[in-house]
C-alpha cells in the first residue's frame, strides 16, 4: 500500500498493548453565520427612508399538496431517483420587473422583494442570471429575521452565470439587493425558480430520522475526527438532497473535488446548483438536532460518473472557508473487502451521524448476496450500531484503516430493520467506463503516480496524527504468544512547528521500537 500523506511522518513499531491517542484535530463547532441584524442593518440605519417591509411587493408560489407529493416520492424511490425535500415553481423575475426600488444615498440603491408559500418548511432560489458588479450585495433572509444568510457579492460570480441558494427555514422571506446606482447598468439578476420545501430540512418530531442514528459528536465518533469533516448534506437544482464528500488526491492539493452518488441526480447540467452545506451536526450527544447550517457553499462544475459503480465526482467552484476545518477523505482503490467499516452520513438530510459494521463486508452486485456477483459493489451485510436512510445515499464507506471504499447506492437497512445495505465500489469506480467522464483516477491521481491508497488530508488540522486510531488487541494463553504480536503507528505532524515525542510501556513483556524522536513542522 502506497503511503501518500507529505506530512511529516515517524513509524514506530509497539509490541504488546497499548491504546493509540485518537487522532488529533477536532471537529469544528458550528460557525456563527451572518448576524440577524445584517440585511435589516440597511433598514434600520435608513428608517424613514426606506418602506415598511409590508408595502414591499410578494411573490405567492401556491403550497405543496402534500397528498400528491407522498405518492409521487413513493414512486420515485421505487424507481431509485434521489429524494426531494422541495417543490420547483418556474418563475422569471428580475429587478426590472418585480419588488420594490428605493434610493437611500446619492449613489445607493435598495431593491427588495418579498417571496411566500403557506406553509412551506423552507424556501430556497436558483438565479439562472447572476453577475454582480462590484460593491452590489444580494441579502436573503426570512421576514421575521430568524435566519440570515450571508451576502452573495461579486465574488460569487461564476462562468456559468448561475446562483443557487441555500435553505431559509421561513414560509416567507425577503431578497434584498443593496447596489451602487453607477452599477446597476452591469448587474444581471434573473430568478427562474422558486423551490418550496416540504420535508427534510427544518422537519420536526417523528417526521425527522430514526432515532438509532448516532450523532457524530458522540464519543463514538472520537477515533473519526479528522474524517467526519470531510462529508455534507448537498441539495440539487433546489429539491434533490443526498449526502457527499470531499476527496483527496494524490498531489494533496487540496483540489475540491466531492465525491456523491451517480443516482442522486448530479450531472453536468445541473451541477451549477449543487449546494453543499459543511458541519451541519448537533451540538449535544443524542440531541439529533440543533445543528447549523450557515456553513454552506454553491456551485460546481461535473466531472465524471458510471453508474455500475453508482459515482458522480464533481470540482466545487471554490474551496471550503478555511475556518470550517473541512478535510479530504482518504481513499483506497484496491479490491480487498474491509474486515469491518464505517459510514458517515446525513440521513434524511438531518444532522450528521455515524455506522459501524463490525464484521467483514463481502463483493457483490447491487442488491446481491451472492460472492462476487459482477463485483460493483461493498456488502453492509447489516449495521452493527446505527443505520442509513434515505439522504444517506452518496455517502462514503471507510474501512478498517479509514480510507473511503465505496458511497451508499442503496439498500434495506433502517432503524427497524437489520438488513443490508450496498455501496459502489471505489475500486471499480477508478477505472470506470475507461473515459475521462466516467473514471476517477485522472481526476484523483493527476500525475498518474499508480499510488493505490492516500490519507485524509485534514489542512486545518493542528498537533499530533496517530494512524490508526485505535489500540492493539491481541489475544493468547498466559504467557504468551499473542497474535497479532504486534502493531505500527504512523506518527504525523499535522502543525508547523516541529513536534518532539515519546512513546514507553507500562508493562514490562511490552516493548517499543523507534519511540522518541522529533517530527519537523
Amino acid at each position: 500500500m502506497s503511503r501518500l500523506n507529505r506530512l511529516p511522518i515517524a513509524v514506530f513499531v509497539f509490541v504488546g498493548a497499548w491504546m493509540a491517542a485518537p487522532a488529533n484535530g477536532q471537529t469544528a463547532g458550528p460557525a456563527t453565520g451572518a448576524s440577524p441584524d445584517q440585511p435589516a442593518a440597511t433598514s434600520i440605519a435608513h428608517a424613514g427612508v426606506l418602506a415598511a417591509l409590508v408595502e414591499v411587493p410578494r411573490i405567492e408560489v401556491p403550497p405543496v399538496d402534500l397528498a400528491a407529493v407522498s405518492l409521487e416520492d413513493e414512486e420515485r424511490d421505487l424507481a431509485g431517483l434521489p429524494p426531494r425535500f422541495a417543490i420547483p415553481n418556474a418563475v422569471s423575475v428580475t429587478p426590472e420587473t418585480d419588488g420594490l426600488w428605493e434610493a437611500i444615498e446619492r449613489d445607493l440603491l435598495v431593491w427588495r422583494l418579498r417571496i411566500g408559500s403557506p406553509g412551506a418548511l423552507s424556501l430556497n432560489l436558483g438565479f439562472a442570471r447572476y453577475r454582480m458588479p462590484a460593491g452590489g450585495r444580494l441579502f436573503l433572509y426570512a421576514a421575521d429575521l430568524r435566519q440570515v444568510v450571508r451576502p452573495f457579492t461579486a465574488e460569487d460570480n461564476q462562468d456559468h452565470g448561475q446562483l443557487w441558494t441555500p435553505v431559509v427555514l421561513a414560509d416567507e422571506i425577503v431578497v434584498e439587493l443593496t447596489i451602487p446606482a453607477s452599477a446597476v447598468s452591469s448587474l444581471e439578476l434573473e430568478l427562474t425558480s422558486i423551490n418550496v420545501g416540504y420535508r427534510g430540512f427544518g422537519e420536526r418530531g417523528d417526521l425527522r430520522s430514526g432515532a438509532c442514528n448516532v450523532d457524530v459528536i458522540c464519543p463514538e465518533g472520537d477515533n473519526w475526527r479528522a474524517e467526519i469533516p470531510s462529508v455534507g448534506v448537498i441539495s440539487t437544482g433546489g429539491s434533490l438532497f443526498c449526502t457527499g464528500f470531499m476527496v483527496n488526491n494524490t498531489a494533496q492539493n487540496q483540489t475540491p473535488f466531492f465525491m456523491t452518488a451517480n443516482h442522486c441526480g448530479v450531472t453536468s447540467g445541473n451541477a451549477p446548483s449543487l449546494v453543499v452545506y459543511w458541519n451541519f451536526q448537533s451540538p449535544t450527544c443524542g440531541q439529533h438536532g440543533g445543528g447549523s447550517l450557515s456553513q454552506f457553499q454553491t456551485g460546481s462544475t461535473w466531472r465524471s460518473s458510471y453508474s455500475a459503480s453508482d459515482f458522480t465526482l464533481v470540482q466545487l467552484n471554490s474551496a471550503p472557508n478555511p475556518a470550517w476545518n473541512i478535510t479530504f477523505a482518504g481513499w483506497d482503490r484496491s479490491s480487498a473487502n474491509p474486515t469491518s467499516a464505517v459510514a458517515i452520513h446525513h440521513p434524511s438530510t438531518d444532522e450528521k451521524s455515524i455506522s459501524f459494521e463490525y464484521d467483514p463486508t463481502s463483493t457483490t452486485s447491487y442488491l446481491g448476496t451472492s460472492s462476487p456477483g459482477d463485483g460493483t459493489h461493498i456488502r453492509i451485510t447489516d449495521w452493527d450500531l446505527g443505520t442509513t436512510e434515505p439522504g444517506s445515499s452518496g455517502s462514503p464507506l471507510f474501512d478498517q484503516n479509514h480510507h473511503v471504499v465505496g458511497q451508499l447506492h442503496g439498500g434495506y437497512a433502517s432503524c427497524t430493520s437489520q438488513t443490508s445495505d450496498w455501496y459502489g465500489r471505489f475500486s471499480v469506480s477508478w477505472t470506470g467506463g475507461g473515459s475521462n467522464s466516467s473514471r476517477l483516477s485522472n481526476w484523483l491521481d493527476p500525475g498518474n503516480t499508480g499510488g493505490t491508497s492516500v490519507d485524509t488530508l485534514a489542512p486545518g488540522f493542528t498537533g499530533l496524527r496517530v494512524t490508526p486510531p485505535d489500540g492493539l488487541s491481541a489475544s493468547g494463553p498466559v504467557g504468551g504468544a499473542f497474535a497479532p504480536a504486534s502493531i505500527v503507528y504512523t506518527l504525523q505532524n499535522q502543525g508547523t512547528t516541529p513536534l518532539d515525542y515519546s512513546v514507553t510501556g507500562s508493562v514490562a513483556w511490552l516493548s517499543v521500537s523507534d519511540g522518541a524522536g522529533t517530527l519537523a513542522g
